[in-house]
């Protein structure tokens, strides 16, 4: 019985893994990173993203959708929005590309100027 108690006595009722920092949208650095280094440093050549730090290419829709994700993991709660995405993403500076990119690798719900992505 002594291990058990020990065991009982040793319990965490609340996880410290459960703790998330806290940070607001407005306070992230904001910019494509690259897929491979994660550096900022980055630019558009064509239809492709290329990292100046390591030279990794990405092709622009690849990397958009791995933006997206990235913004819906750290702000579940916000709507993806093209002009959202347009702000996260910094460098890619077409709606209409953003656009595209949106209607066919997401859901889309809402009409006209509130539309927002799943």
């Amino acid at each position: 019985m002594l291990i058990a108690e020990k065991l009982l006595s040793l319990h965490m009722s609340e996880s410290p893994f459960n703790k998330l920092p806290v940070f607001e949208f407005e306070q992230l650095k904001k910019g494509i990173t690259c897929a491979t280094c994660n550096s900022f440093d980055v630019t558009i050549e064509g239809r492709k993203l290329i990292c100046k730090n390591c030279g990794h290419p990405e092709a622009i829709t690849s990397s958009v959708i791995r933006c997206v994700k990235e913004l819906r993991m750290l702000f579940p709660e916000i709507q993806i929005t093209t002009n959202l995405v347009q702000e996260w993403c910094r460098i890619v500076e077409s709606k209409k590309l953003l656009r595209n990119i949106l209607n066919n690798h997401f859901k889309r719900n809402g009409k006209y100027s509130r539309v927002y992505f799943e």
